[in-house]
């Protein structure tokens, strides 16, 4: 459970999302905001692009048309990935993309509350995904390389992560680091974008530190935490780091939206 101090500084905060944007929505500017989700109206979190069925079972891509029962979609057919299966509650357009976009490159760090209130969505409510249920897990946030941390100051992973584990229950653990700093990934083909990555991540070490290492998540069920889940190469790279190294029961990657 949750301890005293992480709800005080949820609620501290969901306070500083208060005097950043007042009573007002942060997508359309309405003057009265959702009680269940931080700095939306109620139209606005309504009109998000949920990523509903039909969709694939392993990577999560979302389909148009009538396809009955689960099924997994021609990119995933001859694919083995580290991790069991991806899901999230959003697609990556319309106002997500923009809420995403705020929060991670424009700095606009209140919105975390909004975006992770969004994201345990996919663990507990009416819109959870029923594969989640019942289950102990460790959220784990995929690690940003030294360098690309001192550049955004914020790992938009972590910070979701600690949300999520606030609002459900369920720890985190920063069992992984980045120990390579890898050249864009948009510009490569699938082949080489899982080269780009082989070596790129490692298991924290394993000593009593307050978070970390092969002792938090060896036999354990972990939900992989990040923004934005596009092609799996990253995923799958730290999931088998997680299986492997870490001695992880299974993997599930848990993002805020399907990109």
């Amino acid at each position: 459970m949750p301890s005293l101090w992480q709800d005080l500084w949820g609620e501290a905060r969901v306070a500083a999302v208060g005097l950043a944007f007042g009573d007002a929505c942060a997508l359309c500017q309405a003057l009265r905001v959702s009680a269940a989700v931080p700095a939306l109206c109620e139209s606005c979190v309504e009109a998000l692009p949920r990523l509903d069925e039909p969709r694939c079972a392993v990577c999560g891509e979302w389909f148009v048309g009538h396809i009955r029962g689960p099924f997994r979609c021609t990119n995933c057919a001859d694919r083995r990935y580290a991790f069991e299966f991806a899901t999230a509650p959003l697609q990556a357009r319309h106002g997500a993309r923009d809420l995403i976009h705020r929060f991670k490159y424009e700095r606009q760090l209140w919105l975390v509350e909004t975006l992770g209130t969004l994201l345990a969505g996919a663990l507990a409510g009416p819109r959870a995904d029923s594969r989640l249920a019942g289950e102990d897990w460790v959220l784990v946030p995929v690690p940003l390389h030294p360098r690309r941390l001192r550049e955004r100051e914020f790992n938009q992973a972590l910070e979701l992560a600690e949300v999520v584990g606030r609002l459900t229950g369920h720890p985190v653990v920063e069992g992984l680091r980045r120990t390579r700093y890898t050249t864009g990934q948009a510009s490569l083909v699938r082949h080489d974008r899982l080269d780009n990555l082989r070596g790129a991540f490692r298991m924290r070490r394993s000593w009593p530190w307050r978070r970390g290492g092969r002792g938090l998540v060896a036999g354990r069920s972990v939900l992989l935490v990040d923004d934005v889940f596009t092609t799996g190469a990253t995923t799958h790279e730290c999931a088998r780091v997680l299986r492997k190294d870490g001695g992880a029961k299974r993997v599930v990657a848990l993002t805020l939206a399907r990109g």
